[in-house]
């Protein structure tokens, strides 16, 4: 949704074990961009993460990786994948620290949402050793990797949500893919005069467009979304349980 939002054109959604329909549609150089987004279990098992492993091994588009496409990115590429120091987070908001171009405008540190077990670390919690063809560009406080981009290849991804709702500057961190990616296509295209580049990449990212609104998600017949602005700081926990706690 946060794609759609961002840059007006509706993901293909395709499931880990649909081999043949991403196949399919890589022939027809269908996609100008994979984001490889969250989901339960390990970037080690096949069964969790599928054509994942061959979509970052080939990186044929640039790649977005989120939370276990980020941990799929450090592992594919030599780091380790062990449980998240501190224990599993569901909902932690967390400052993190970055040091990259994929967080331009954003403030140092910003706050970001958790929801992971695992993560890009040592088993036993001991610095990572990265390997020359991988930076870390994101981390928390402790240390915890928040993010990860591959040196030479269009590969970048975030261990936190960037949609979630808590998270600052999530349509930021899209824009700055975005643009990233416009510069990797450019790039490529000054080396092969654009021969290789997939249809609708001139399209989705035209240089020197301002940013306009993107068309809206199509809305289900006869409903609407009820909300509640609160001006002041509350605890989200805490409001959850005074709205919602004697709801069946």
């Amino acid at each position: 949704q946060l794609f759609w939002t961002e840059t007006g054109h509706e993901p293909i959604v395709i499931h880990n074990n649909e081999h043949d329909k991403f196949l399919s549609l890589q022939k027809a150089k269908a996609f100008s961009n994979i984001v490889i987004s969250p989901g339960p279990g390990r970037p080690d098992r096949d069964e969790d993460f599928g054509i994942c492993a061959q979509i970052l091994h080939e990186a044929s588009v640039p790649i977005f990786g989120v939370c276990l496409g980020c941990q799929g990115l450090g592992w594919l590429y030599g780091l380790e994948v062990n449980t998240a120091p501190g224990g599993p987070v569901h909902g932690r908001l967390s400052e993190v620290y970055h040091d990259d171009e994929l967080f331009d405008g954003i403030t140092q540190p910003f706050n970001v949402v958790r929801y992971h077990s695992l993560a890009l670390c040592a088993s036993d919690q001991s610095a990572l050793d990265f390997p020359a063809h991988l930076r870390k560009i994101a981390w928390t406080a402790s240390g915890i990797v928040m993010g990860v981009k591959h040196v030479d290849l269009p590969l970048w991804g975030v261990q936190f949500h960037p949609e979630s709702i808590c998270t600052e500057y999530g349509a930021q961190l899209v824009r700055n893919f975005q643009r990233l990616s416009r510069e990797w296509y450019s790039a490529r295209a000054h080396a092969d005069d654009l021969a290789d580049m997939p249809m609708g990449a001139h399209d989705a990212f035209e240089e020197d467009v301002p940013h306009q609104p993107a068309r809206q998600a199509p809305r289900s017949e006869g409903m609407e979304v009820v909300f509640r602005r609160v001006d002041a700081s509350i605890d989200a926990e805490d409001m959850y349980f005074k709205l919602f706690a004697d709801d069946e």
